[in-house]
């Protein structure tokens, strides 16, 4: 697929004070969780995770009064596929270069108490 097909978007968390909900839009307002995404936003224990294709997870609170960063980690060099999720457990395929090869590994990260 030629880059100027491929799809690109930012994840961007905005209270309006005219509307009695909280939306997430497409235009920047108060924060962007940005990147090339291929995997699905997922929740755990009450926090969404975001991871987009260089590898970058953003972690944030399931709030929607305000947004609230957790953590931002990199994991591996190149991810695609939407975590699975079991219990407080979320297991992420990633892939790297080690001397040369691309090799793939499973990470497993279990939400704190």
């Amino acid at each position: 697929m030629e880059d100027e097909d491929q799809a690109q978007g930012e994840l961007v968390f905005v209270r309006h004070p005219d509307v009695k909900r909280h939306v997430w839009v497409t235009s920047p307002k108060l924060y962007r969780v940005s990147g090339t995404f291929s995997s699905s936003l997922v929740l755990v224990d009450g926090a969404i995770y975001a991871t987009d294709e260089s590898g970058k997870n953003t972690i944030f609170q399931a709030d929607p009064k305000e947004f609230k960063l957790i953590d931002e980690n990199q994991l591996g060099r190149e991810v695609f596929g939407t975590p699975a999720i079991t219990g407080n457990l979320l297991s992420h395929r990633v892939a790297e270069s080690i001397d040369g090869q691309w090799r793939e590994f499973l990470y497993c990260i279990e939400s704190a108490p």
